[in-house]
């Protein structure tokens, strides 16, 4: 049996292939050609019963992540080795860590009560870096790639920061100390901002509550002010991977803002905690939601989100309207599961229940719903786009046939609906 590739993969094609795994007493991870050429035999790269989640796929690597009890092992594994070679132990008993797509794309990750580093792709081996000591039961882990610096808090608001170079692992910089629970902390790429997300405690689950912003450095790094009135809260594009604790929140391109869920509809509030009375209203409606898988569009310029089951391209100008793109559905329902983008970010190719659609967002057939695969094959889960942005590979809901599948984005034309081709045994 074919299993779905973990959830919240941040990359599952590696170089002409994808990353798959198998389940029961033969568990193992694959990489398969999105050509087809290898399907009756497709590279293993870990060996059988093995139980690793996929972290990332960076360069010619695939990091993994393996439970074992309340630790983590993270584990790197070369893609091309022949024969299969033991991977490369990156933390041995992590605690707390997190993956960041960065350049290079970095992990944090707490051990024996320390914080490290491990910049991916920059050395072989791979070495991790003494961040900060004495950081016991830190919570939550944040990234500054714009000044290298690590941000770790603890479940009540205490938050630290440092260089990842190591230079300031016995100095860290108080960042806040808000004495009050955290629901969540993220980091501003390149904008030198933390953003605490504060939580209530009255019942077992914490609820959140309020949005404040303050500096990871300099003279007023632990002045919190606030983001936005009590009652709105960050949109964040959650991480399907349960085993790693991240949601990023969606922000316009230059950073200056970030999107936020508040009353009957979907705001922008700048991040320096300007807009904190009177956040922008960007778009009425109700069950407003980000769009699982999708990122940044490839031209910089614009986001998705979704509001009552529609999905909508917005381009941050100085109007920062949005454009529908998909139609929207009754109460919100049968939203986008999962979307990512293709041909270079001009379409959207999403999961809607168990059929798999492409919308354009640009050009005269902008917003017409396509149908990628015919109505009897059942979707189970949008796994990637192929590397050259033509293909969407995924795998079908039920039945006896549980291998990946390929399907060009393409090759819709006069209603004819393509038909999908087998990547895997």
């Amino acid at each position: 049996e074919v299993a779905l590739p973990p959830e919240g993969s941040q990359d599952k094609t590696a170089g002409d292939g994808v990353l798959y795994a198998t389940t029961g007493i033969d568990a193992a991870w694959y990489v398969v050609k999105t050509n087809g050429d290898d399907r009756a035999a497709p590279r293993r790269i870990t060996s059988h019963g093995a139980q690793e989640k996929l972290v990332a796929r960076v360069g010619g690597k695939a990091i993994l992540a393996r439970q074992l009890d309340d630790v983590t092992q993270l584990l790197a594994f070369t893609l091309d080795s022949d024969p299969l070679g033991p991977p490369e132990v990156l933390a041995s008993r992590a605690s707390t860590w997190r993956f960041f797509q960065s350049e290079p794309p970095v992990i944090l990750f707490t051990q024996a009560g320390s914080l490290y580093a491990l910049k991916l792709g920059r050395q072989e081996p791979l070495k991790p870096v003494l961040v900060m000591a004495d950081v016991e039961n830190t919570a939550y882990l944040g990234y500054d790639p714009g000044n290298d610096r690590a941000v770790a808090a603890s479940r009540h608001g205490r938050v630290r920061a440092a260089r990842c170079d190591g230079s300031q692992s016995s100095s860290s910089t108080i960042v806040a100390d808000v004495g009050y629970a955290l629901f969540h902390l993220d980091v501003v790429p390149r904008a030198g901002r933390v953003l605490l997300t504060l939580a209530t405690l009255h019942t077992a689950v914490p609820h959140p509550m309020s949005v404040l912003t303050a500096r990871t450095s300099g003279i007023n790094a632990t002045v919190e002010v606030p983001l936005a009135p009590v009652g709105y809260l960050l949109l964040a594009a959650p991480s399907d991977f349960g085993a790693l604790p991240t949601s990023a929140p969606l922000l316009t391109p230059d950073r200056s803002a970030a999107l936020l869920r508040g009353p009957g509809g979907l705001y922008a509030a700048r991040i320096d905690g300007s807009e904190s009375a009177a956040p922008r209203l960007l778009l009425g409606g109700e069950f407003v939601r980000p769009v699982p898988g999708l990122s940044l569009a490839a031209d910089g310029r614009g986001w998705v989100a979704q509001t009552d089951g529609a999905m909508h391209y917005f381009v941050f100008d100085a109007s920062a309207s949005p454009q529908q793109i998909t139609p929207r559905t009754e109460g919100g329902s049968k939203a986008a599961q999962r979307a990512l983008w293709a041909n270079q970010g001009r379409t959207v190719v999403y999961q809607r229940g168990d059929g798999l659609l492409s919308a354009r967002i640009t050009g005269d057939d902008a917003a017409a719903l396509v149908p990628l695969v015919p109505s009897d094959v059942k979707v189970g889960r949008l796994q990637a786009i192929d590397p050259k942005g033509e293909s969407a590979v995924f795998q079908t809901a039920s039945g006896p046939d549980r291998s990946l599948l390929i399907v060009s984005v393409d090759e819709v034309r006069g209603g004819e609906v393509p038909t999908p081709e087998p990547l895997t045994p």
